[in-house]
């Protein structure tokens, strides 16, 4: 009986080895194809990085690369505070509907 015993401890042990060995192999080839996968994604992702950079858009929508017009912006020193604003001098939303 004890014989019996052994053996079939053995056999369970040789059994769940080989499920583990399977499993191994498994997990070697998804990584393999996960790795094939990363270098697609990463190639397609570089290529439309390119394709849609503000270069190559210009390019394609004939734009030229400088500003129509430059707006200048007042100077305005930092250490002085500003006046709370009065109601005659603040802008309602009103003001800017016919722009």
């Amino acid at each position: 009986m004890a014989i019996g015993v052994v053996i079939a401890s053995l056999l369970a042990v040789v059994g769940g080895n080989m499920q583990l060995a399977s499993g191994q192999l498994r997990l070697e080839q998804v990584d393999s194809q996960l790795t094939q996968l990363q270098s697609a994604y990463a190639a397609a992702l570089a290529s439309v990085a390119v394709e849609t950079s503000p270069q190559a858009l210009a390019r394609v929508e004939g734009l030229r690369a400088g500003p129509r017009e430059i707006l200048t912006i007042d100077y305005v020193p930092l250490g002085a505070r500003l006046p709370a604003p009065t109601l005659s001098s603040a802008r309602c939303c009103s003001s800017t509907q016919d722009r």
